[in-house]
């Protein structure tokens, strides 16, 4: 360019530099496991190494809970986060109440 810079001044990390470790997560965290190129991506890079996920517990289903869901999907099909507000659900989320769905059409119970 036609300031006597380039893309490639930047300065380079020499061997003798020191590497800063990134601090350990708390102990209830749980590390993600590392997202990685497959399947020939070429442009993929490994990224969210270092992602840190919270884990719900889990508890099962009641029977109220199953009612809700069923007059939730007739009221507003399809529409998880809606349900999830206005059926009282609001400790499931969304993806939990797709797939309980599905498994109760898949059994037969709706």
């Amino acid at each position: 360019s036609s300031l006597g810079q380039s893309l490639f001044d930047a300065p380079v990390l020499g061997i003798d530099d020191p590497i800063v470790e990134p601090t350990p997560p708390s102990a209830t965290a749980v590390r993600a496991p590392a997202l990685t190129a497959g399947r020939g991506d070429a442009g993929a890079s490994a990224v969210a190494r270092d992602l840190v996920v919270r884990r719900r517990g889990y508890t099962r289903w009641t029977e109220e809970e199953e009612q809700r869901l069923v007059a939730g999907c007739r009221a507003y099909p399809m529409q998880w986060e809606l349900i999830r507000a206005r059926c009282d659900l609001g400790h499931r989320t969304g993806v939990q109440l797709k797939d309980k769905w599905r498994s109760m059409s898949r059994s037969g119970q709706v």
